[in-house]
């Protein structure tokens, strides 16, 4: 069974795109309209058709029903199932590609990162949206709360410098990466989404709609949340971590990396 099969229902009310993201990706697209992108990972669609709205053809590639079903729709976008190891698409046959918060997901990230290079066309650009969380403060007060999801992640999310090297190396070309600071208001509520505001994460509803918190012994989560909840009624949190409330955006380790496929 695909994972989001099962722990995808819902996942629309919590995680929908933040149109800086939007726009950030857009960027580093640089692509003319109407160009085609095709949108990897795409989840229920909220970025593809951020995208689509843009003016650019987009082929939202998913490969659970779950997803589909609850996908956004747009005139110019294509809802197409399949799997990034195994894009149902010809060779060279799109102008560009994006992945957003989709790559530690596949299967087997090689294969996948294969794929979006065979099927975009000479020079067109790759746009991936991840994040490696070695890259957050270590003082951060998730950290300290949720040791457990680092753990996690760090399993399946590799190290920017790792993934830059092996997007070179599928690529033929040099990888640019850009960070991305999550701003306070961030719209779409991954896990790092509620940085300045921690009770974000008592709400079971934003933990079901982030991997990270569903991947791990719920166990664990149950009394890390006890224990944030009970810090924030008694004033522990503001006082050790307070601080954070003063910034409007944060270095989550959030980046873009962005190559081109090798012209020959």
């Amino acid at each position: 069974m695909v994972k989001y099969d099962s722990i995808g229902k819902g996942y629309s009310r919590t995680r929908q795109a933040d149109p800086r993201i939007t726009k950030a990706i857009i960027d580093q697209l640089r692509l003319t309209l109407p160009s085609t992108v095709a949108d990897i990972g795409a989840g229920t669609g909220s970025y593809s058709v951020g995208l689509a709205q843009h003016g650019l053809q987009v082929l939202a590639i998913e490969p659970s029903k779950t997803m589909i079903e609850q996908g956004e729709q747009h005139q110019n976008l294509e809802w197409i199932r399949g799997l990034a190891e195994n894009l149902p698409l010809a060779s060279s046959s799109v102008d560009g590609v994006v992945s957003i918060l989709a790559t530690h997901h596949f299967e087997n990230l090689e294969e996948g990162l294969s794929e979006m290079v065979r099927v975009v066309k000479e020079g067109g650009p790759i746009v991936i949206f991840t994040a490696d969380p070695r890259l957050c403060p270590q003082d951060c007060w998730l950290r300290h709360y949720f040791p457990f999801l680092y753990e996690a992640v760090y399993k399946v999310n590799p190290a920017i410098e790792d993934l830059k090297r092996r997007i070179k190396r599928i690529s033929g070309t040099p990888v640019k990466v850009v960070p991305f600071l999550v701003p306070y208001d961030i719209k779409d509520r991954f896990s790092f989404a509620g940085w300045r505001k921690p009770e974000m994460y008592l709400d079971p509803l934003f933990r079901a709609g982030t991997s990270s918190f569903t991947g791990v012994p719920q166990g664990l989560v149950t009394s890390a949340i006890r224990r944030l909840k009970q810090e924030l009624r008694n004033g522990r949190w503001e006082e050790k971590y307070g601080d954070v409330l003063e910034h409007s955006q944060y270095d989550g380790g959030y980046r873009l990396l962005i190559t081109t496929k090798a012209r020959r």
